[in-house]
């Protein structure tokens, strides 16, 4: 009986081990920011749309230091050929600063 009791004992000290492991890896990848970006319509006339870029966190914990960033082909696309380097500037300011923090809120 004892010759049995000691390799039963590793065996189970070695899967509550490989169990803890698994549980604080899953722990750390649920647990973290995760952060979204969309373009809502704020206001639309028969002349011009308006838009809000909205910045979402979906995650548990507050995102920090959000930097949002685009490819410039893509976005030279969007914005079209004889778009001026001034109005691209203008319309492109939100995509030059960084959140300090990304809360997330219930409705």
């Amino acid at each position: 009986m004892a010759s049995t009791a000691l390799p039963i004992s590793i065996c189970s000290l070695l899967v509550s081990f490989l169990s803890f492991v698994f549980s604080v890896h899953h722990w750390r990848r649920s647990f973290r920011p995760i952060v979204s970006v969309m373009v809502k319509t704020h206001q639309a006339g028969n002349v011009s749309i308006a838009y809000d870029l909205v910045v979402l966190n979906s995650g548990t914990l507050p995102a920090r230091n959000v930097h949002i960033a685009a490819e410039p082909a893509s976005l030279n696309a969007a914005l079209g050929e004889d778009a001026s380097e001034e109005n691209k500037q203008r319309w492109l300011a939100a995509l030059d600063r960084t959140c300090p923090t990304v809360r997330w809120w219930s409705n």
